[in-house]
């Protein structure tokens, strides 16, 4: 704080204490007034405020505890010194009880006094940036949850129309290609295509709405992980074809792995990470889906040999929309928030999970999963 602009209060009923006082604080170029007795002191805090106030303890009427008292009832902010020609310890703790600040005893060294009123003026200008920054958060919590639920509002406003195109559609599709080829059959398809992943970017940022109010709650059951693997390749088997792949031959064990899970969110977990191999692989390169356990966890990996990731955004890739490659994400698609979801929902689950990669060679998507949930009350 600027010394012009500090104003200081001194409560003496010494009239020599006061005099001295106010012209060593003046001559640093703090605005000093001065009261005789506490009363006096009482009417000046009343009628402007006061950044530091020096008050004696031993006063007629008014003494310096019930000043303290009655600043405290009226809900003063400033720092508030105590001054005493006596060292009393049981009324020094009594005063600092009342709102003290700190205690000086007399004679007091000019030096001394100086110092603490710097230090008085430091821990205000704290304390106002504490609330300062208090408000910000407050404003930016508020604005955050308005965010979160007009994403929410926005997201179901959307689904439910575009799940009523989606029904029609394809109700008119199969009409339609029972009577086209060619070109009309290929424009079909981009209309559903697209369709289709509009929905699913609603669905992230559903999902993401949910993530970020605390509702991602998963609903434990025990879940077939192989036969979920099967069917998610099974579902996404147009995208292998349009980018030229092969869907990944399954291992001949992986029916046998069952964990206590909610099957929606881990289908959403491997949704994502399939997908995700799928857009960044070139046409004819390679995908493929391992599962292994041990006694108490089961990993699934997920590897490509697309175009990698570099290794300081190995960790960045689980962020919120947080995207490696401008380029690389528009032609492919996303909104940088479903490695996010993903890494939440295993969180969630007790899980961890973790990326290999080598920029340029392709990358390895790690999912350890618990088999069991402690206190899941799983339904069998």
């Amino acid at each position: 704080m600027n010394p012009k602009a500090a104003k200081i209060l001194l409560v003496d009923d010494d009239e020599v204490v006061g005099r001295v006082w106010s012209r060593a604080l003046q001559k640093e170029g703090f605005q000093v007034s001065v009261a005789a007795d506490g009363a006096a002191g009482l009417d000046k805090a009343k009628s402007e405020p006061f950044d530091v106030i020096f008050t004696d303890l031993r006063m007629p009427g008014i003494d310096g505890q019930e000043f303290l008292r009655h600043l405290k009832d009226s809900g003063h902010q400033g720092c508030v010194n105590v001054i005493s020609g006596q060292a009393d310890i049981a009324l020094v703790v009594a005063c600092v009880k009342l709102g003290a600040c700190d205690y000086l005893q007399k004679p007091c060294d000019l030096a001394e006094l100086l110092a603490l009123t710097r230090r008085c003026l430091g821990h205000a200008a704290t304390r106002r940036e504490n609330k300062r920054l208090q408000s910000e958060v407050a404003r930016y919590e508020e604005l955050d949850r308005l965010k979160s639920q007009f994403v929410s509002t926005v997201s179901h406003e959307l689904r439910t129309p575009l799940f009523s195109m989606i029904g029609a559609f394809d109700l008119l599709a199969e009409a339609v290609r029972a009577r086209t080829q060619g070109t009309e059959q290929g424009l079909l398809s981009v209309i559903q295509n697209n369709m289709n992943r509009l929905a699913g970017l609603i669905g992230n940022l559903l999902d993401f709405s949910r993530l970020e109010q605390g509702a991602l709650r998963p609903s434990f059951q025990e879940v077939d992980i192989g036969l979920l693997v099967q069917e998610t390749v099974h579902a996404l088997a147009p995208l292998f074809a349009r980018r030229n792949l092969e869907p990944p031959v399954l291992p001949n064990g992986l029916a046998s792995k069952t964990i206590e899970a909610d099957p929606d969110q881990i289908r959403q977990v491997l949704t994502n990470l399939i997908s995700n191999a799928i857009k960044f692989t070139p046409p004819r390169g390679g995908i493929s889906i391992d599962l292994a356990g041990s006694k108490e966890t089961i990993e699934l990996v997920v590897s490509d040999t697309g175009i990698g990731i570099a290794p300081e955004n190995h960790k960045k890739i689980f962020d919120r929309f947080y995207q490696v490659d401008g380029s690389l994400t528009r032609e492919a698609g996303g909104a940088g928030i479903g490695l996010s979801i993903v890494e939440e929902i295993v969180r969630l689950h007790g899980g961890k999970i973790w990326v290999e990669s080598v920029l340029g060679r392709g990358s390895q998507f790690h999912v350890v999963l618990p088999k069991k949930q402690q206190s899941s009350g799983v339904q069998k």
